[in-house]
């Protein structure tokens, strides 16, 4: 995890950019923590509690076994190379860069949308200290105190997706992927093209849709993106001689498979065609920066 870079002088003479790792140990601890609460703890219980009634903790408890399986795979994905990338490294060393750069979009879409997410339950919860709050000092002081914790909570989960997330599009970058604009590296030594595309991207989402649309449409890509994993998992594992499958793992694989198709038809048309529109930018920017690098290529040549 790295929040700026570095120059450094090659022996050729040329200056190279490398991402100093500047949060440690401790920080990492703290923003996966941060990252696994999330915001939607503060907005999915309602909700659910109006679906299902007094069933939802045992929703929730059956949903976090069941998402286990998908927990095993990518276990047994993590130790099957040494490079880092992720779900794009996977489906990339198993069925080439379009494919993989297409998986690290997608789950880029995700992060953007569960950022605005996290933005509306955010202003919800700001805009509650504004309403009338009730009778007694004592009760608006504790629903004050609160609503003020909820958004510190939600502020620290939305500055450790924006911390990590904006990475990946100057790593798509720096691999070639997408124009070298996202790239650009300010003075400070941060990815500045890369944290303002985000910052928009994010804040569009955020005035365009609800909390639950885009929560969902975040996970959806979550789903997407676990799907071409896992499909990628036999390859890979034969790749390096072993079986397509162990026992363990291929009932894990199935489940995964079988919880992450059913998820993501769940979702709904509106849903599906904003990931799609996203993907498309994605792939223009794939093909642009292809080309230039093609044309650059034989420019120098």
């Amino acid at each position: 995890m790295a929040l700026a870079r570095e120059r450094v002088i090659t022996p050729g003479g040329d200056t190279a950019c490398q991402y100093r790792r500047d949060v440690g140990t401790t920080g990492v601890v703290f923003l996966v923590v941060n990252g696994m609460i999330g915001s939607g703890i503060f907005g999915l219980p309602e909700l659910l509690h109006d679906a299902v009634g007094t069933f939802a903790p045992w929703l929730l408890l059956a949903g976090g076994l069941l998402m286990s399986s998908v927990f095993l795979c990518f276990a047994d994905l993590g130790r099957l190379t040494d490079r880092s990338g992720g779900p794009q490294r996977f489906v990339t060393d198993a069925f080439g860069h379009f494919a993989g750069f297409q998986v690290g979009w997608l789950y880029y879409f995700g992060r953007m949308v569960a950022h605005a997410a996290n933005v509306t339950v955010l202003i919800a919860y700001v805009a509650a200290l504004w309403a009338p709050i009730g009778v007694g000092a004592q009760r608006s002081f504790a629903v004050t105190l609160i609503i003020a914790a909820v958004i510190v909570s939600v502020l620290g989960n939305s500055v450790a997706g924006h911390t990590t997330a904006r990475r990946m599009t100057a790593s798509l970058s720096n691999d070639g992927l997408i124009p070298d604009w996202f790239g650009s590296v300010s003075r400070w030594g941060t990815p500045a093209n890369s944290i303002v595309f985000f910052g928009v991207g994010a804040l569009m989402f955020a005035l365009s849709g609800t909390f639950v649309t885009l929560a969902v449409s975040g996970t959806l890509a979550r789903l997407l993106v676990y799907i071409a994993s896992i499909g990628a998992l036999p390859l890979l594992r034969k790749s390096v001689g072993l079986k397509a499958l162990s026992l363990p793992t291929g009932i894990a694989a199935f489940v995964a498979l079988l919880l992450c198709s059913w998820a993501s038809f769940q979702s709904s048309r509106q849903q599906w065609a904003l990931m799609a529109a996203f993907l498309s930018v994605g792939t223009i920017l794939f093909f642009v920066a292809r080309y230039s690098r093609s044309a650059a290529s034989k420019l120098q040549s």
